[in-house]
């Protein structure tokens, strides 16, 4: 439910970025924005590296938002700590290939994964979830 503060737009449309880079772009993009893209004057968000992403409290978070009206299911609300735990370790794992060292918890993790999803439908998980993580 996308709302609009005013009308100036300063940087990309967001909306069908997932998939169109990897996640090594995206994770060069946020460390130092200049490195993929001179002339960004996008600030760098090297330091979500650093943070980490509660995978337990999803359930609660997602069932605010259900309250609100967003279309989660119960299921999608038991398996979230599994699917996201799951995306996280593939990010990671592929960063790995490429000797990036990310965790799969990190902050920055989180943010590569959800700007995969944009305009896309539900990502990969591990084998063995039924899920896609909504």
């Amino acid at each position: 439910r996308p709302f609009q503060w005013g009308s100036k737009r300063t940087g990309p449309d967001l909306h069908r970025e997932g998939g169109v880079r990897g996640n090594s772009w995206h994770y060069l993009h946020l460390v130092d924005p200049r490195s993929t893209s001179p002339n960004s004057n996008m600030p760098p968000y090297a330091f979500l590296r650093d943070g980490t992403v509660d995978f337990e409290s999803l359930p609660n978070r997602m069932e605010a938002m259900k309250s609100l009206g967003v279309p989660y299911s119960d299921d999608d609300l038991q398996s979230a700590p599994a699917v996201a735990a799951s995306q996280g370790s593939l990010i990671a794992d592929e960063l790995a290939v490429e000797e990036i060292d990310l965790r799969p918890d990190a902050e920055l993790t989180a943010l590569i994964a959800y700007l995969q999803r944009l305009g896309r439908g539900p990502q990969p998980v591990a084998p063995g979830l039924a899920t896609g993580g909504k």
